[in-house]
């Protein structure tokens, strides 16, 4: 059943406001409630999908270019150990003989140098020393490549490649003050910490850039708080949001935080009193109050300019049309110019109302019809006009809009929801149907019945032709 988008704002604020007044165990519960509510309704479930699918773009986005510095650290790290051996037969004192006696004195060759010094001390670990050992090891540096994560760097803060370049730039510092080695630093030395110093740099911005986006992302609060009703109720089928991700991801809810969650909710309630029980459900409380906040403002946005369309759609079939109609009369009779005419009228009262749209644009290799980019989420609006029976081009054109949306999803443009304005000059009169959802975004058909007033509205001889919400799915399949 379809809810007006003004009744579902409505029913956040009163979500919002009573999960305000609860906490502890009332207050984890109440959460599952709203997560319920919100999927519930097509709506809401629509903006939820598309957040979390943009999160899930953006999160594949940093996983490749993660694995490309991956890659680029397997060199450096070789390069790497070349140039500790050199350094290692610098400082080093010279040797002639090899005596049984004294071992100590003798110069290790490459590959005793690889396993005492590179991969030294780690086979027993057993042994107390193990975690000091396993430190300075470079077994450590490719379990960070591996994002395998042990002793010290099993909750790290910042990115794995980041703490691995950090440990190869580390490594040379034990021979900086060794006169010996000197000059090869002011050689090839220098040159080669300050690549790692530029590498760690770049992977530092770059994995700012991608907290900063996940720390604000709607789509990642929502896989967080899955992550959570899903550890309360671990035989539940329905995975809407949660992607396969490394349990340590800031966006997801951890094996840690469970164990210090459910026991003080299915056992031991004292457990409640603990800081880390108070802490998570801090966490929680920030990520579903902002999902409530977040999902009423792109409600707001969207219920603004789907206003504003029905307004100009009212303002042309109620009070204007005579005029518009004069418009499209005086004109050649073809419809690429009556769609101009048409599609100009609509820009120019977008305009006025506030959406600065573009019409006829280069975009992505596609020519849009109106575009606004002033907001951050990009409105696209196709436009089709028709005076005659021409179902299956209706049809084909919301499966062309559709393809273009897909060849957004991959720009800059943000586009969630386009909308598909057919103006009817003549010929049967179309109903479609209020919402046309997809996976990842969803189309909203506007009719506007221009048509002579002796065969429009209430004197219209036939009924509305229905145009079903398979018909139009089918389509997009076949484009």
């Amino acid at each position: 059943m379809f809810q007006s988008p003004s009744i579902i704002v409505n029913q956040i604020d009163d979500m919002y406001k009573k999960l305000e007044k609860l906490d502890g165990e009332q207050f984890l519960y109440e959460v599952v409630s709203v997560h319920k509510t919100l999927i519930g309704k097509q709506y809401t479930k629509n903006i939820m999908n598309n957040a979390v699918e943009e999160f899930r773009m953006e999160h594949r986005k940093y996983v490749q270019y993660k694995k490309k510095k991956v890659q680029k650290l397997e060199g450096l790290k070789e390069i790497a150990i070349d140039f500790l051996y050199e350094l290692y037969q610098l400082s080093s004192s010279p040797t002639e003989l090899r005596l049984p006696q004294f071992p100590q004195f003798f110069k290790l060759t490459k590959e005793e140098y690889l396993k005492k010094k590179i991969y030294s001390g780690i086979e027993d670990i057993t042994s107390s020393k193990y975690e000091y050992e396993y430190e300075y090891s470079f077994n450590r540096f490719d379990n960070l490549l591996k994002n395998e994560k042990f002793h010290r760097d099993k909750f790290l803060e910042i990115d794995p490649i980041i703490i691995a370049v950090r440990f190869l730039r580390n490594k040379f510092d034990e021979y900086k003050k060794k006169d010996e080695c000197k000059e090869w630093f002011e050689g090839k030395g220098n040159t080669f910490i300050e690549e790692l110093n530029n590498f760690e740099i770049t992977c530092m911005q770059r994995y700012r850039n991608y907290l900063a986006f996940s720390r604000r992302s709607l789509g990642a609060d929502l896989i967080y708080i899955e992550g959570f009703i899903l550890r309360l109720n671990p035989t539940k089928k329905l995975r809407l949001f949660s992607c396969d991700e490394d349990a340590n991801e800031p966006h997801s809810f951890s094996n840690d935080e469970a164990s210090n969650l459910l026991p003080a909710l299915f056992g031991q309630k004292f457990f409640q009193s603990e800081p880390e029980f108070k802490k998570i459900c801090i966490t929680i409380s920030g990520k579903i109050l902002n999902v409530l906040h977040k999902v009423k403002i792109q409600i707001d946005e969207y219920l603004s300019i789907e206003q504003v369309v029905e307004k100009f759609k009212i303002r042309c079939m109620w009070y204007d049309k005579d005029r518009i109609r004069s418009l499209i009369d005086s004109s050649e009779p073809t419809r690429n110019k009556n769609e101009d005419i048409l599609m100009k009228e609509m820009a120019l009262y977008l305009f006025d109302n506030g959406y600065p749209v573009l019409s006829k644009i280069q975009t992505e290799n596609l020519q849009t019809d109106l575009m606004d980019f002033s907001k951050d989420i990009s409105i696209l609006i196709e436009c089709k006009v028709y005076q005659k029976n021409c179902r299956d081009i209706l049809i084909k054109g919301i499966a062309q809009l559709h393809s273009y949306l897909n060849n957004f999803e991959n720009s800059h443009f943000r586009i969630t929801k386009a909308y598909y304005v057919v103006f009817r000059t003549g010929g049967p009169l179309y109903d479609f149907p209020k919402e046309i959802p997809f996976q990842r975004f969803s189309i909203i058909p506007y009719v506007i019945d221009l048509g002579d007033s002796k065969v429009s509205g209430s004197r219209q001889s036939e009924k509305p032709n229905i145009i079903s919400l398979d018909e139009i799915i089918q389509s997009t399949k076949e484009s």
